[in-house]
C-alpha cells in the first residue's frame, strides 16, 4: 500500500517544530551493532534473522541502550537476535531523511541478507521516527515498542474534548497548513488498524506528553498497551521494557 501523498506535507510540518535545532543531514547513519553472539564453531556464520532497531530519544545517543543495560534485557528474551541502534539525531527529522536513511542503512540491507523479522523501538522521538518510517513503508517492519512516544507539542485534550473524537478533531483541521498534529493524528486514525496487530505502546503516568499517548493507545488492543509509575525519564522507559519482556513479545504481520 502506498501512502497518499498529502502525507508528504506532514514533513514539511515537521520542520516547523525542529526549526533552530540541530542542521538537516543525509548522511549515513552512525550505526552501533550489537549482533547476536556467533558459536565458535561458526565464528562466520551469518547474522541472525530477527533485527531489532532501537531507536533513541530527541535528548538521546545510541549509547544510551547500552548504558541502561537495554542490550542485555533484550539479549537475555531474544538471545538470536542481531541489535543495532542508529545515530537519529534531530539533523535528519529536519532534513527529512530519517526514513530514508533508517530504509536505505539499515531495513533494506538487512532484508537483503535474509532478515525475515525486523522490529522497531522507539524511546519519545524514536517513537515518532519509527511510525514515520511506517508512514512512508507500511508493513515492512514487523513489529513496534513503542516507549513513552512523543507524538508533538501543545495540549490537545481540550480541543478533543470540544471536538468530540480524534477523527472530527483531526479532521476539522486538515486544512489549516501550519497545524501539522492534526495531519498526523490523522493518519494514525486512518492507519490504525494496519497498526494495532505490529504495536505495543508504553508510557507512564505523569509523563509530560501523556495526553497524546492515551489518545493513541486507545486506538491499539488494550492488552498491547503499559502502563508504569513515573515521568518522562529512562527509569520509567526501562520499566516499560521490562514489563514488556515479561508479559509480551514482539508481534509479527
Amino acid at each position: 500500500m502506498k501512502i497518499n501523498s498529502r502525507y508528504h506535507l506532514l514533513w514539511l510540518l515537521l520542520l516547523l517544530l525542529f526549526s533552530g535545532c540541530a542542521a538537516p543531514t543525509n548522511k549515513p547513519l552512525r550505526v552501533l551493532k550489537y549482533p547476536a553472539p556467533r558459536s565458535e564453531e561458526t565464528p562466520q556464520a551469518k547474522s541472525s534473522d530477527t533485527l531489532i532497531v532501537l531507536l533513541h530519544g530527541r535528548m538521546g545517543a545510541p549509547e544510551d541502550f547500552e548504558k541502561h543495560q537495554w542490550i542485555s534485557r533484550l539479549r537475555a528474551k531474544y538471545p538470536d537476535a542481531d541489535m543495532v541502534a542508529p545515530d537519529v539525531h534531530l539533523g535528519y527529522y529536519r532534513g527529512r531523511t530519517i526514513t530514508k536513511r533508517l530504509h536505505h542503512d539499515i531495513i533494506l540491507p538487512a532484508k537483503q541478507r535474509g532478515v525475515k523479522r525486523i522490529y522497531l523501538s522507539g524511546i519519545s522521538m524514536g517513537s515518532l521516527g519509527s511510525l514515520l518510517y511506517e508512514s512512508e513503508h507500511p508493513g515492512n517492519v514487523d513489529g513496534f515498542l513503542l516507549v513513552a512516544p512523543f507524538l508533538g507539542y501543545g495540549a490537545i485534550e481540550k480541543d478533543l474534548k470540544q471536538a468530540g473524537s480524534l477523527k472530527k478533531w483531526s479532521q476539522q483541521l486538515e486544512n489549516e497548513p501550519e497545524k501539522w498534529q492534526p495531519k498526523f493524528w490523522r493518519w494514525l486514525a486512518e492507519h490504525s488498524s494496519e497498526l494495532a496487530d505490529r504495536v505495543h505502546i508504553g508510557y507512564a503516568k505523569d509523563d509530560g506528553y501523556v495526553v497524546g499517548q492515551q489518545f493513541f493507545a486507545s486506538l491499539m488492543h488494550e492488552p498491547n498497551v503499559i502502563i508504569v509509575e513515573g515521568k518522562h525519564r529512562f527509569n520509567a522507559f526501562t520499566a516499560i521494557l521490562d514489563r514488556f519482556l515479561k508479559d509480551h513479545s514482539f508481534s509479527e504481520s
